[in-house]
């Protein structure tokens, strides 16, 4: 490979993984280290998701309009994110892995 392919590579390889890592993040809050840190740090998408169901959760189940609704706006959000995840794992991924086999590089694996 010549140094403008290898560089052109590289730069697609890091873009694809700052997507992933952004993409993790709104995901999953991982800057959390105790407890009280969820003052400092915003919660991910999975916590917010995962509060939403339990407050409907319980012994005597009584779900609200308004806990309908935050329910509805949080599965409208994760259409947009299972899209976005499965456009990097299903599109993206693969992508690159056939540039990289293209070059002699080699392929990440990805677990379905």
């Amino acid at each position: 490979l010549k140094g403008t392919e290898r560089a052109e590579l590289l730069k697609e390889a890091k873009s694809l993984q700052s997507e992933m890592k952004a993409w993790d993040s709104i995901m999953v809050q991982r800057l959390s280290k105790a407890y009280d840190d969820v003052e400092n740090f915003e919660n991910g998408f999975t916590a917010h998701y995962i509060t939403a169901i339990n407050q409907m959760d319980g012994s005597i189940v009584k779900i609200t309009e308004g806990a309908r609704k935050k329910v509805s706006e949080l599965n409208a959000q994760w259409d947009v994110y299972k899209k976005s995840g499965k456009d990097i794992l299903e599109i993206k991924v693969p992508a690159l892995n056939k540039s990289l086999f293209d070059s002699g590089i080699g392929v990440l694996y990805s677990k379905k």
